[in-house]
């Protein structure tokens, strides 16, 4: 699963017009996610328990981070991350 994290920023840059939100890079990331499950699942008539569990790793992290992202505790500690470079 370590392709994951460069997948998520490559997708991000990718210049399509409806990316313009994380949830939707998220989407993105999930059916690129699925694909890859796909092919795996079909080339070897079974899914790796690895792609599964870190297939739900990855979705879970993003839903999370995508709940957390919005609460006033977060909004807070990213102002003061950002307030030396503002």
């Amino acid at each position: 699963m370590r392709w994951a994290k460069p997948m998520m920023a490559g997708v991000s840059r990718i210049p399509l017009d409806f990316l313009d939100s994380i949830p939707k890079v998220h989407m993105a990331n999930d059916v690129v996610l699925l694909a890859i499950v796909i092919v795996d699942t079909v080339k070897h008539r079974r899914l790796h328990p690895a792609f599964f569990w870190g297939s739900l790793f990855l979705v879970s992290v993003q839903a999370l981070s995508t709940w957390i992202s919005r609460t006033s505790v977060w909004l807070h500690i990213a102002q003061v991350i950002m307030k030396p470079f503002a």
